[in-house]
């Protein structure tokens, strides 16, 4: 199992580049540990609310996906979000 990390640059504190970094959890030999992979509930309340880079549909610390059948608009859509993003509306 592999987890996602950002290596950051110690000069500015600015990411660099995304990587996958394993994890320390195997299921075969620690089957009972999955919880540790989530977080708790007290974690989920207390958690700090949602940054939206375009309110109510792309988080700014989170991966958005888009998708659908060929021909229903999915590069109209991405292009948009740039658009929107590009124009800071």
């Amino acid at each position: 199992m592999q987890q996602f990390t950002t290596t950051v640059n110690p000069s500015n504190n600015t990411a660099l580049r995304p990587s996958f970094q394993p994890t320390s959890w195997d299921p075969v030999s620690e089957p009972e540990a999955w919880p540790s992979l989530f977080h708790s509930y007290d974690e989920t309340i207390t958690a700090p609310p949602l940054k939206f880079a375009i309110k109510d549909l792309l988080q700014e610390d989170g991966i958005t996906f888009v998708g659908g059948p060929a021909g229903h608009g999915k590069t109209l859509v991405m292009l948009n979000m740039v658009k929107v993003l590009l124009e800071g509306g």
